[in-house]
């Protein structure tokens, strides 16, 4: 620019000194225009740059939507890659039941042992953890010091292990097989005359998929019982007790405590209930 500052105005100085050797009539008017045509000049390049300024301030308002979700959908994505996701683990008891609970006689072949830093029952791997036996399966048991006696003891007492414990180790046994996977394959030959043989073998015989379980310690309670369930029936509670009476009716007659007539008795009077009503 002709008269700027920072050209100090030589350019308008070298203007003046050409002109003054120039004598035109109009000399004068050549300058007013030159100086004219130069402001035209300057006034268009700003307005150019206000425009140009304008026009980028409307595209930033205009796209400044799209760019700022696509921001956060960048940011979003390379934090997926860079961050691991965290997961909520479930929080374990603070006490454990398989820290505490002493084995007094282990069962050489029916209880769980370690192979190779895995747990075993049978021939199929468990998990312990959490208070819970869990099975390949997805199944999982709470790991009860009555349903570990069951399972590691090599003679656990019956009478005062609780019923849910005997159901849910009779549903153990019966998914694992394991009266006849015994772990101790060395020494099987002993298996079928060792106590937990036979528990195994009651279970499997009173276990069914209504999941009926009887193991008294004594005959007559389980006939007292009878006698309360059939008590229960003709009152009218039949649902609930009909396939717990012949359970123990075929477990009575198995057993050579009842004839059968008496157990033919028995069902036939189920049978009669149900046509009268």
């Amino acid at each position: 620019m002709l008269d700027l500052p920072t050209n100090k105005g030589k350019y308008r100085k070298n203007l003046d000194e050409i002109m003054s050797f120039i004598d035109l009539p109009n000399a004068d008017k050549i300058v007013a225009d030159y100086e004219a045509t130069i402001k035209k000049i300057q006034q268009r390049n700003q307005d150019e740059k206000s425009s140009n300024l304008d026009k980028q301030i409307g595209f930033q308002q205009m796209f400044e939507p799209i760019i700022k979700e696509t921001r956060n959908q960048t940011e979003d994505l390379i934090a997926s890659f860079t961050q691991p996701k965290s997961e909520k683990l479930e929080e374990p008891d603070p006490v454990s039941v398989f820290d505490y609970y002493t084995i007094k006689d282990k069962d050489p072949y029916y209880s769980i042992f370690e192979y190779r830093g895995k747990s075993y029952l049978g021939s199929e791997e468990v998990t312990l953890k959490n208070n819970a036996i869990s099975l390949k399966d997805g199944s999982h048991y709470k790991a009860t010091p009555g349903l570990l006696e069951l399972i590691n003891e090599k003679s656990p007492n019956i009478s005062v292990i609780p019923q849910e414990d005997l159901q849910n180790y009779a549903e153990i046994a019966a998914k694992l097989h394991l009266i006849d996977n015994p772990s101790n394959t060395t020494d099987s030959s002993n298996v079928r005359g060792t106590n937990k043989w036979k528990i195994l073998d009651e279970l499997e015989k009173s276990y069914s998929g209504s999941g009926i379980v009887f193991l008294p310690s004594d005959i007559d309670d389980l006939e007292t019982k009878l006698n309360i369930l059939l008590g229960e029936f003709n009152a009218g509670n039949r649902a609930e007790t009909r396939n717990q009476i012949v359970a123990i009716v075929d477990y009575l007659l198995e057993k050579n405590v009842i004839s059968k007539t008496e157990a033919q008795n028995i069902n036939d009077y189920l049978k009669n209930v149900d046509y009268q009503s």
